[in-house]
């Protein structure tokens, strides 16, 4: 009886054993994305994919150099994912052989082939944009329809940088690829000479505009609807305004690339590029998801539509002017 009930025990943890690996193994399931655009604040966003998929994930928030930094090392911690805000950040994880290839599916005909890199490396999720702010009752509008306008030695001393460095790295490297070198040296030069306040003779900071006594600003969208003011309204250049990209990425080597590519085509659906788009006050990259209404009550906006892929050629070259100009 001894021996026959030790093996009915031996039975039964066998069969718990094998009963509730499985079950161990999903809770342990997940899928690890970096971003220096995602927080834990944003993990609403995958709750319907956690609760489908019985897979959780798990967002790593960093700024974007530490991000490259720490996944270009040998021993770095494991990452399926990359969503990355600026275009300076997507080339530098390109060039450090960081991302894989994405397979040509329809998720990656959804979007506009300039906000896509051209092997298919990354793929554009949402955009901010770079507008001319104003103060209503000072400036004629009619004076500031191309961000050239800026540099009118009318404005000396009227004007507020409200772009922070990366966003002016990657509207510097725009300018390179639609008109040249010089001319965006020239307006980087003219650009610094107008602004209002002691930075002209140190390192340009940034600032917003209703804490300068400028009348103008050159903005990023994302920024201007999150702290507008009432006294200020916004322009978008005719030629078509400047972007700052936010995509994403698998990455090579990924320790769980089949969660990695279902997860990239639950956060390029509509509903949750829009939730997306909403929560951090971005232009969706989809043509078919509607823009927040916080970016529709700015005006109409007309995009520029130079291949982003394109322009991240020219950043190491509007790195060497910024530098070069005491940026």
């Amino acid at each position: 009886m001894d021996r026959f009930f030790c093996k009915y025990i031996l039975l039964l943890l066998a069969l718990y054993a094998c009963d509730s690996s499985p079950r161990l193994v999903e809770q342990g399931e997940a899928v690890i994305v970096y971003s220096n655009i995602l927080t834990s604040s944003d993990q609403h966003l995958f709750t319907a994919y956690e609760k489908s998929s019985g897979v959780k994930v798990n967002i790593v928030h960093e700024n974007g150099a530490r991000i490259i930094s720490r996944l270009s090392q040998a021993d770095s911690m494991p990452a399926d994912l990359l969503i990355l805000n600026g275009l300076q950040y997507l080339q530098e994880a390109k060039q450090a052989g960081l991302l894989d290839t994405l397979s040509a599916s329809s998720l990656f005909s959804a979007i506009p082939a300039h906000l896509k890199d051209n092997s298919r490396q990354w793929l554009g999720l949402a955009y901010s944009a770079h507008a001319i702010a104003y103060l209503k009752d000072s400036v004629d509008t009619l004076q500031i329809q191309q961000y050239e306008a800026l540099t009118d030695i009318k404005w000396q001393s009227k004007l507020s940088l409200g772009l922070k460095r990366e966003k002016l790295h990657t509207h510097l490297a725009t300018m390179i690829a639609i008109q040249n070198t010089q001319n965006a040296e020239d307006w980087l030069v003219s650009l610094k000479q107008n602004l209002a306040d002691s930075s002209r003779q140190g390192l340009p900071k940034f600032t917003a505009l209703n804490d300068s006594s400028a009348w103008l600003a050159l903005v990023n969208t994302a920024e201007y609807a999150a702290s507008s003011s009432r006294k200020t309204a916004l322009l978008f250049p005719s030629g078509g305004a400047y972007l700052h990209l936010s995509a994403a990425g698998i990455t090579e080597g990924a320790p769980h690339a089949s969660r990695a590519r279902t997860l990239l085509s639950y956060l390029f659906s509509r509903d949750v590029m829009r939730n997306f788009a909403e929560a951090h006050y971005l232009y969706p990259a989809r043509t078919d998801v509607p823009s927040p209404q916080s970016l529709n009550r700015l005006g109409i906006l007309k995009a520029d539509s130079s291949a982003q892929s394109r322009i991240a050629t020219y950043l190491t070259e509007a790195e060497r002017l910024l530098e070069l100009n005491g940026w």
